[in-house]
C-alpha cells in the first residue's frame, strides 16, 4: 500500500504539507507544486526558501533512520504571521543524535557574519566533507534562514524523532 500523501493548499498557514518517503522525484514534485503556488496563486517564495528546502530535503533522505523497511518523514511549508517557514520531522538512529545536537546548539550560539564566515572556511578546506557532500548543510541552511529550532524526542529504543522549524 503506498501511503504518502501530499497536501497542496493556499491557506493562511499551510502551502505544502506531506507524509511519506523522501526521494529525488518526490522533491522534484515539491519543487513543480511550490511553481504552481506562485504561477496560479499569486503566493511568492523567495529564492532563498527553495534553497533551504532542498538543502533540508537532501539531508531528510540521507540522515534519516533507513531501519524500519519503510520510513517516513513529516514535511511542511507555510507562514506564519508574516513568517514564512519549514517544518520537518523525521527519525534518526542514535549515532546521529549527539552529532546532530551539538552541530545545531554550536550554530545556534553563532551570529551570522560569524556562521557565514566558518561556511566559507569549511567550504574552502573541506574540513567537514564526507560520503554525503561537504557537510555544509545545517551551516547553509542557518546562514540563509533568519531562525532556527529543534527538537529529538526518543520514541522507541534507540530511534529518536528530530523536529526541525526553520524560518525565513
Amino acid at each position: 500500500m503506498h501511503s504518502d500523501k501530499l497536501i497542496c493548499q493556499n491557506s493562511d498557514n499551510t502551502y505544502l504539507s506531506y507524509i511519506g518517503t523522501m526521494t529525488q522525484s518526490v522533491l522534484s514534485s515539491f519543487i513543480d507544486v511550490l511553481e504552481t503556488l506562485e504561477k496560479c496563486h499569486g503566493v511568492k517564495f523567495p529564492h532563498k526558501l527553495y534553497m533551504i528546502f532542498i538543502e533540508t530535503a537532501q539531508n531528510l533522505m540521507q540522515y534519516s533512520s533507513h531501519s524500519e523497511e519503510i520510513y517516513k518523514i513529516y514535511l511542511s511549508i507555510g507562514k506564519n504571521q508574516d513568517q514564512l517557514y519549514i517544518l520537518t520531522q523525521n527519525l534518526i538512529d542514535k549515532e546521529h543524535k549527539k552529532k546532530l545536537e551539538e552541530r545545531l546548539n554550536s550554530i545556534s550560539q553563532l551570529d551570522r557574519d560569524t556562521i557565514k564566515e566558518i561556511y566559507r572556511q569549511k567550504l574552502k578546506s573541506g574540513e567537514d566533507k564526507h560520503e554525503h557532500g561537504a557537510g555544509l548543510g545545517l551551516l547553509y541552511i542557518a546562514r540563509h534562514s533568519s531562525k532556527i529550532e529543534f527538537e529529538i524526542v526518543e520514541i522507541v529504543d534507540e530511534k529518536y524523532l528530530f523536529t526541525l522549524m526553520i524560518y525565513i
